[in-house]
């Protein structure tokens, strides 16, 4: 049976743990590998990325020498999303094979930007935290943990610093493979007519997948999420079963 590498990338704030509970969900056949990005984690003593594209450029020299060897996918979800389409600009000019298919969830493309675009990584403390509590997540936890508080709150705004100075450029890049949109209906940062604007960038196939739920939805939809995976990989050839989809 093939097996297959899936490159997690992160949330703002987030970091490699997070991806650890897809682990005991999905199908052995799928090799799940967390990024740590830098500033948080193991990384925690690196300087924090100046921009998406810096990022980026840091996701693509690790994940580089795997590129050469066996087929690999992508997941990344909400900031993860954007890195990875920048990810895969890397790819494309390094001539590189395309990834066996991609998966973004629960943020809109990279052309997509809001007519009343907000700026929230200057906020103070009392003002930021209220925008975070808003959209949901883990910062709830930290509220009564003074020391948690203190460690992820620069992380979160060099997070939103990079993804609210980011500029899309128009590269003519599309996802040259099958695309997989993920996104929550009751999602206080993403609407659903701005995920369908994901059509521009497939270059074979999308197919769109709504869940109930805010932005975070994943964590209460692993189980879900691991069987599309599985199936969408397998159903592309990425990965061989004898038993087929499961689920």
């Amino acid at each position: 049976m093939d097996t297959i590498k899936l490159f997690c990338i992160p949330y703002a704030g987030g970091s490699a743990e997070m991806y650890n509970k897809l682990k005991p969900h999905i199908h052995s056949s799928i090799e799940v590998v967390p990024i740590e990005l830098a500033g948080r984690g193991r990384r925690r003593g690196d300087p924090f990325y100046s921009s998406v594209e810096e990022a980026a450029e840091d996701v693509f020299r690790i994940i580089r020498p795997d590129l050469m060897q066996d087929g690999y996918a992508f997941f990344g979800h909400s900031m993860g999303a954007l890195i990875l389409y920048e990810t895969l600009a890397k790819i494309q000019e390094a001539g590189l094979s395309a990834p066996a298919h991609v998966f973004v969830s629960a943020r809109r493309p990279p052309s997509a930007v809001r007519k009343d675009k907000k700026v929230f990584h200057l906020l103070p403390d009392k003002d930021f935290i209220e925008e975070l509590m808003r959209v949901g997540g883990e910062i709830n936890k930290f509220l009564d943990e003074p020391a948690l508080l203190e460690y992820f709150m620069p992380i979160i705004r060099a997070d939103y610093s990079i993804i609210e100075r980011y500029v899309y450029r128009e590269k003519g890049i599309k996802v040259n493979c099958g695309l997989s949109v993920l996104f929550a209906q009751e999602d206080a940062e993403v609407t659903e007519e701005e995920m369908r604007q994901w059509r521009s960038f497939a270059g074979e196939s999308i197919r769109f997948y709504p869940f109930a739920g805010g932005h975070f939805y994943l964590f209460q939809e692993m189980d879900t999420i691991a069987r599309i995976i599985f199936n969408t990989l397998t159903m592309s050839k990425a990965i061989r079963h004898p038993f087929g989809s499961y689920g």
